[in-house]
């Protein structure tokens, strides 16, 4: 699932320990409702769920509302190993799930490659997330390049706010 745009620099890695058993980290990934109230950028965003078909070529569809108005956006899953491995494509989209830029970097790409993997030793879980531009342009990976930062403040968030899910 990765792309030929992809270079080792434009791979953003996070890495959490999260004091629960992979299953229930995974688990999170795999309920609408709960990984809706988790995965958004910010506690300005509130996110709704608007279908979930979690499996291969399966897709989560969400709505994140804001001051500024609602986004849309959608992960297309890829490889899918319970437990361990989770990958997705991150894209924004119009409200029929038609792929569109992101509304607020004008060269963003539209689209990134997502993977997530679960290691358990000991009843605690190590989550690591790369996320990189896939089929991206040179602009695309230009922009991505220089707005990591802010992409990594967002994510870092979200990883943030699934602890508390985890701890229900």
């Amino acid at each position: 699932m990765q792309s030929a745009s992809q270079t080792k620099e434009s791979v953003l890695t996070l890495t959490r320990q999260y004091d629960y058993p992979a299953e229930a980290v995974f688990n999170a990934f795999t309920e609408a409702d709960a990984l809706a109230e988790w995965w958004a950028p910010s506690d300005m965003f509130k996110v709704s769920a608007l279908s979930l078909d979690f499996k291969p070529d399966g897709l989560f569809r969400f709505r994140m509302d804001t001051e500024e108005g609602p986004m849309w956006a959608k992960f297309t899953f890829g490889n899918i190993r319970r437990h361990d491995l989770i990958e997705f494509v991150l894209s924004f989209t119009d409200e029929k799930g038609t792929v569109t830029r992101a509304p607020f970097f004008e060269s963003w790409p539209l689209e990134i490659f997502v993977r997530v993997t679960l290691e358990e030793e000991g009843g605690k879980t190590t989550l690591t997330l790369e996320s990189s531009p896939f089929n991206a342009t040179q602009q695309e990976l230009d922009t991505f390049q220089q707005n990591k930062d802010s992409f990594r403040q967002g994510t870092e968030a979200s990883l943030q706010r699934l602890e508390k899910i985890l701890a229900r």
